[in-house]
């Protein structure tokens, strides 16, 4: 081979200036590509992170209310109770002012 075909032979490794910007580019693409993938990615498993606290935080509510009106019925029991020792109690001491006191026959034994 003369001199002049061996300095025009490229070798394999050696690019042009438009395939070395080709190259870029499509190395540029395929990584832009692959960030925005990773970005949609992150940001639904962010939604999820939420959506999983607010479902959470209205549980926690819902079972907290539940609990306010289980106690409230507690509560409301309880008074009526009360009313109703307080009112059997009233006509237990009515029943006693009007009846005669009772004697007793028998001695206390100590």
């Amino acid at each position: 081979m003369s001199e002049q075909s061996q300095k025009r032979q490229r070798r394999w490794f050696q690019l042009s200036l438009k395939s070395l910007f080709l190259l870029t580019l499509v190395v540029a693409a395929y990584f832009a590509g692959y960030r925005m993938a990773m970005r949609k990615a992150q940001l639904a498993q962010e939604a999820e992170h939420t959506a999983r606290q607010e479902a959470e935080i209205a549980l926690r509510e819902a079972q907290r209310a539940e609990d306010l009106l289980r106690m409230e019925a507690e509560r409301a029991r309880l008074i009526a109770a009360v009313q109703y020792l307080q009112a059997v109690a009233s006509q237990n001491q009515q029943a006693m002012a009007s009846s005669p006191p009772v004697e007793r026959t028998e001695p206390l034994e100590k």
